[in-house]
């Protein structure tokens, strides 16, 4: 009889907000270049995340960083430009694969 024990499962993928300043109300983190990128970590068996960035005209996403396991903030302030509209999503990984939150935009228009 096999033993299935040990292969990851699926995991549920990130809900992803994203705001010009710090998330939560708070203005520490200030700047139309700076994005703060927060989620929900909804699966209990991911290895770590992977942060994705794309320009709004592009459709290929990079990662801009991997993070561990359990991690649900991120601050990207790198490579920004005032005047872009970005778009971010957050895949939860394991052995088992990935599984990608819904992509969130923003107009850096501050």
């Amino acid at each position: 009889m096999a033993n299935f024990s040990r292969i990851p499962s699926l995991i549920t993928p990130a809900v992803l907000s994203i705001c010009l300043s710090a998330c939560g109300g708070s203005d520490s983190v200030v700047g139309a270049t700076t994005v703060s990128i927060e989620w929900l970590d909804n699966s209990d068996n991911e290895e770590g995340f992977m942060v994705e960035r794309r320009v709004a005209e592009d459709v290929t996403f990079a990662t801009i960083q991997l993070l561990p396991k359990d991690t649900v903030s991120y601050v990207d302030s790198s490579d920004l430009l005032v005047g872009s509209y970005y778009c971010y999503r957050v895949s939860s990984f394991n052995q088992a694969g990935a599984s990608s939150s819904d992509e969130m935009c923003i107009d850096t228009h501050y």
